[in-house]
C-alpha cells in the first residue's frame, strides 16, 4: 500500500467514463492579494494497492491537513471509505480521490499538503511542498 501520488491542482473533475481530469496539476506556487487569505486549491491523490492487502470491506481513514511555514497544521478534512469488490483482481488494486483544500495563509513561504491514510495493516503518509506568495501586479 502506497500513496503514489498527491498533486495539488487548479480543478479536479471526472470526465463521463468516470476517469479524474486535472488542471494546473502539480501548480506549486499560489498567488494571494493580502495576508492573512483563505487559499483555495485541489488536490488529487492515488492510493495503489499492488500487493492486495485490502480485502473487500475493509475500511480506510484518509486524513487531510496542510502545514505552514511556521509548522502549525491545519487540519483540512478526514474521510473513510469502505473498499468495495474489484471487476480485474489481475489488476494492482486502486483509490483515487480529488478534492478541494481551504485553508488560511498567515504569512509568506512554503506551506505543504499532507496525507494519512490508515488501513488495517498499518499507515501511509505523502506530502507535496507549494509556495504562497503575494500576487505580483506586474
Amino acid at each position: 500500500m502506497r500513496i503514489a501520488a498527491l498533486l495539488p491542482c487548479e480543478a479536479a473533475v471526472q470526465d463521463g467514463r468516470g476517469a479524474h481530469v486535472l488542471v494546473g496539476a502539480n501548480m506549486n506556487v499560489r498567488n494571494v492579494e493580502s495576508f492573512p487569505a483563505m487559499v483555495q486549491t485541489n488536490c488529487y491523490i492515488l492510493i495503489e494497492d499492488e500487493d492486495h492487502e485490502l480485502a473487500e470491506g475493509a475500511k480506510v481513514v484518509m486524513r487531510v491537513s496542510v502545514a505552514g511555514p511556521d509548522g502549525e497544521t491545519q487540519r483540512v478534512g478526514r474521510a473513510e471509505v469502505e473498499i468495495g469488490g474489484t471487476r480485474y483482481p489481475e489488476l494492482p488494486g486502486s483509490m483515487q480521490f480529488a478534492l478541494p483544500v481551504t485553508f488560511e495563509a498567515d504569512d509568506q513561504g512554503v506551506y505543504s499538503i499532507q496525507c494519512e491514510v490508515a488501513f488495517p495493516h498499518g499507515v501511509v503518509e505523502r506530502s507535496a511542498p507549494f509556495f504562497v506568495r503575494l500576487r505580483d501586479n506586474q
